[in-house]
């Protein structure tokens, strides 16, 4: 199947007249829609996707998105995600940029969060990848939704009630992907280590905490298991201050 995209020139020459003629009443979000749909029905060929998953999110929530990026990369999956060299794109460059991937992902993850769903970006993003139906076997497109922080279903808008809640395994699942062979042990050790380093001074300040949360979400440890971690290093480290003061 050939499926087409539009050369940038053209639609940012569009943008351009558009702003000299005055047709610039509704925001920029809107007016970029009217181009995205534009650009899927033009013909210059492009290739097969070169992701298998375009994740959107907000960069209010960067952090914990990364440790999931991380998390669907360690199973072989080819992951685009904005913050991956875009940090200091803006405007129409960004846009295009943002496009040219959900054009070549074939499959769209959303980080459900309050500030993803207030993102007027977050909301181009998927509301592109539904009308991009030109790509090879759309019928084979999936969309996830992930829940972010503080996520409720009141977040999700009307379009997206029917689609089901995913989770890393389930996303793994449905791709045919298996999940990466057990470590737990490195990754109990990996935690130890920056817990170590965060509480040299004995006190875990709100930032160090949410360190060390991010920390367990990217290396996949449950709450309780980091708990448990954290207070055998306490009980430890008080043993060997003991040890010290009794030898002094």
């Amino acid at each position: 199947m050939e499926v087409y995209a539009v050369p940038k020139e053209a639609w940012i020459i569009k943008l351009k007249n558009d702003y000299i003629l005055g047709k610039y009443d509704s925001s920029i979000y809107q007016r970029l829609q009217i181009y995205i749909n534009d650009i899927a029905h033009t013909n210059l060929k492009i290739k097969e996707p070169d992701y298998d998953i375009f994740f959107s999110f907000s960069s209010k929530n960067k952090e914990d998105a990364k440790a999931l990026v991380q998390q669907l990369r360690s199973a072989d999956l080819t992951v685009f995600f904005s913050d991956d060299g875009l940090e200091k794109e803006a405007g129409i460059e960004f846009f295009y940029k943002i496009n040219k991937a959900l054009g070549k992902s074939q499959h769209f993850l959303l980080f459900c969060t309050p500030e993803a769903m207030n993102s007027p970006w977050v909301q181009l993003e998927y509301k592109t990848f539904f009308s991009k139906t030109h790509l090879p076997n759309p019928q084979n497109r999936r969309f996830f939704i992930v829940e972010g922080n503080q996520f409720h279903l009141d977040l999700l808008p009307a379009t997206l009630h029917q689609i089901q809640l995913s989770t890393y395994e389930n996303i793994l699942q449905v791709l045919g992907k298996t999940l990466p062979e057990d470590d737990l042990e490195e990754r109990i050790q990996e935690y130890r280590e920056a817990f170590t380093i965060l509480y040299s001074d004995k006190v875990i300040s709100e930032e160090k905490r949410k360190i060390l949360e991010r920390n367990r979400k990217s290396l996949q440890l449950s709450i309780e298991q980091t708990q448990e971690i954290e207070a055998t290093l306490i009980v430890e480290q008080e043993r060997l201050a003991k040890e010290k003061t009794e030898q002094e």
